[in-house]
């Protein structure tokens, strides 16, 4: 399930380059992902590219964890972008724990 507050054609394009039993799978959500998931299902996998915002950043993992499955990562993109400071400051006020790779920092909900 992808979400985004706004429906672009570039997710579908993307749809179409992969094969028709993946692309079932997949949902297109045009909604905030400030709001969790939508189907409150567990979640195995976040990954967070968004406003950039701090204040959006941590609203958005604030809404997604508590479906957030045990050990599932959780990705920052844009974690070391100059434009988007707002993601590496989100990420330390929420005192995250985790492991920068490339522009990603990538953080693992605890297993309770």
């Amino acid at each position: 399930m992808t979400y985004d507050v706004v429906d672009h054609s570039e997710p579908r394009r993307y749809l179409e380059l992969i094969g028709p039993e993946v692309r079932e799978r997949i949902e297109l959500v045009v909604a905030a992902a400030s709001v969790g998931p939508l189907d409150r299902e567990p979640v195995d996998l976040l990954y967070i590219d968004s406003s950039h915002e701090r204040e959006h950043t941590i609203a958005e993992v604030r809404a997604w964890q508590p479906y957030l499955r045990p050990g599932a990562p959780v990705v920052f993109d844009d974690y070391i972008h100059a434009d988007y400071p707002g993601v590496r400051e989100a990420v330390e006020a929420l005192g995250l724990e985790g492991e920068q790779r490339g522009t990603l920092f990538v953080y693992r909900h605890p297993c309770v």
